[in-house]
């Protein structure tokens, strides 16, 4: 996947236009911005992304294109209020009530390798690790880690921000039916990467999809091949069969993944499941399912049932850290 700020940041940097990134490395409270948040500036105020937008992300453009003015080239930490009562050089303009914590990290043309080498990353989905400390900031290819982020705050001098860029959230959707495509085009807008797959090489809604970062043709046997597992993989089975729904779920259901859901009504879930409990499969692995998949919103069409399982793909995707997921609904296994 293509990031539209590490690459406006290259084309400046090409153009011989030094840059500052500006990132939100953490909360509390209500705040706009969340960790991991991103924007870039130039000197013009030309900009891509948002740190969470308002009076503040305003604020702070000014503040980046005072930066690169003066020339500075360490990063600076700032520390942002969303409340009137705050110390003057603290308000954000806002009354979240929450309080969040920026990075402004200068980025010149010296750094351009460094930044070609996130861009190559990003697009070819290979892991990298972002480190920024009051040094000043790097990349190294090739690291990877179960979590996304971590911020060690000021009080553990030195601060220091790690991110994991080139490994971005994966949905594989299993099954190109007018169902599958749109999901494929609704979590295309979402930032999440998205690989359709089908058994039918010539079906319109598997040729025609042009929303899914890869296509794959192949026996719906043989998902537990090509699907990885891990923290940022979530899979999706909205095929058009029940036998079809039954083989997708039995080769994918033994994987640590981060989301499973299916697709179907309750009497049509619960066969599937006996189907695998006659087949060997226990009853914890049924239990991590979502089913019926989605939010329940009372969906009908292929559009209103890509919205449902999109929001409990984004439901997942913000949990934090060891609150327990969703329990399935009742009636569904």
């Amino acid at each position: 996947m293509t990031d539209e700020r590490f690459e406006f940041a290259r084309r400046r940097l090409t153009a011989g236009e030094p840059v500052v990134l500006m990132l939100v490395v953490s909360v509390k409270g209500s705040t706009p911005g969340k960790p991991g948040f991103k924007v870039v500036v130039d000197r013009q105020g030309g900009h891509r992304g948002t740190i969470g937008g308002g009076i503040m992300e305003l604020n702070l453009l000014d503040r980046a294109r005072e930066m690169l003015a003066d020339g500075q080239h360490r990063p600076e930490l700032v520390t942002q209020v969303h409340h009137k009562n705050a110390p003057l050089e603290q308000q954000s303009g806002m009354i979240c009530a929450g309080t969040q914590w920026l990075l402004l990290v200068p980025m010149t043309p010296a750094d351009l390798p460094s930044l070609a080498n996130i861009c190559t990353s990003l697009s070819e989905n290979r892991p990298g690790l972002l480190e920024i400390d009051p040094g000043g900031w790097r990349f190294v290819e090739g690291a990877s880690s179960p979590e996304r982020h971590v911020w060690r705050d000021a009080a553990e001098q030195p601060w220091q921000w790690r991110e994991i860029l080139g490994m971005p959230d994966t949905v594989h959707v299993i099954g190109s039916g007018h169902v599958g495509l749109a999901v494929c085009r609704t979590l295309s807008l979402l930032d999440l990467r998205v690989v359709a797959y089908d058994h039918r090489a010539e079906v319109d809604t598997f040729t025609n999809n042009t929303w899914a970062a890869k296509k794959v043709c192949l026996p719906y046997e043989a998902l537990g091949d090509h699907i990885e597992e891990g923290p940022y993989s979530y899979v999706v089975i909205v095929t058009t069969a029940f036998h079809t729904d039954a083989a997708a779920l039995q080769a994918v259901i033994h994987k640590d993944l981060r989301y499973l859901g299916l697709m179907g009504s309750a009497a049509k879930i619960r066969e599937i499941y006996r189907t695998l409990k006659a087949a060997g499969t226990p009853e914890d692995l049924l239990a991590k399912v979502r089913a019926p998949i989605g939010i329940p919103i009372g969906p009908e069409t292929p559009a209103e049932i890509a919205v449902s399982i999109a929001a409990e793909i984004v439901q997942e995707r913000r949990r934090p850290p060891g609150e327990a997921r969703t329990p399935a609904r009742p009636g569904s296994s």
